[in-house]
């Protein structure tokens, strides 16, 4: 066993035995105990899964009321039409999480980042829709056009011209 269990072992020993008597009736500790318990095993779970899934110092920030998009969906906001389309739909899955594990106070904030990033995801699935129908109907109609031939053609047609 690792230094760190034994330390937390003794100091969860330490103050269970440190308690009064959890049996008696009127304890008022022991009753304040068993009312704030099942709270607190509810908001260590969803602590622990959230930094699990989104990362610890993303959880942190926004345990403090911080919530900052760069942070919790790992994309940089001003640059997200670099992004593909992989990269949107993990951090969409992380703002998703995110909303999962925060109070309902959070959910607006977070629901104007997903919204953020649905919307770059529709327009990432849009166009490539519309490339690839495009280079159907080019394909259909035998139309590529190739750029550097077009440019040479002009300059072939220029030169044509002067003399």
């Amino acid at each position: 066993m690792k230094s760190k269990h034994i330390a937390i072992i003794t100091l969860l020993s330490a103050l269970i035995t440190s308690t009064p008597c959890s049996a008696e009736k009127n304890n008022p500790l022991s009753a304040t105990i068993y009312y704030y318990i099942e709270p607190a095993q509810t908001w260590t779970s969803n602590f622990l899964k959230s930094c699990w899934n989104i990362g610890i110092l993303a959880t942190l920030y926004a345990k403090m009321g911080i919530y900052d998009f760069k942070k919790i969906s790992g994309l940089d906001e001003t640059t997200l039409d670099t992004y593909n389309k992989d990269q949107l739909k993990n951090a969409q899955k992380r703002v998703e999480t995110m909303i999962q594990y925060t109070p309902l106070s959070a959910h607006n904030t977070l629901n104007n980042f997903s919204t953020t990033i649905q919307g770059k995801i529709i327009q990432k699935e849009d166009d490539a829709k519309y490339a690839a129908e495009e280079a159907k109907i080019m394909e259909e109609f035998n139309m590529s056009y190739d750029k550097a031939a077009a440019i040479a053609e002009i300059e072939r047609l220029r030169k044509e011209r002067k003399k």
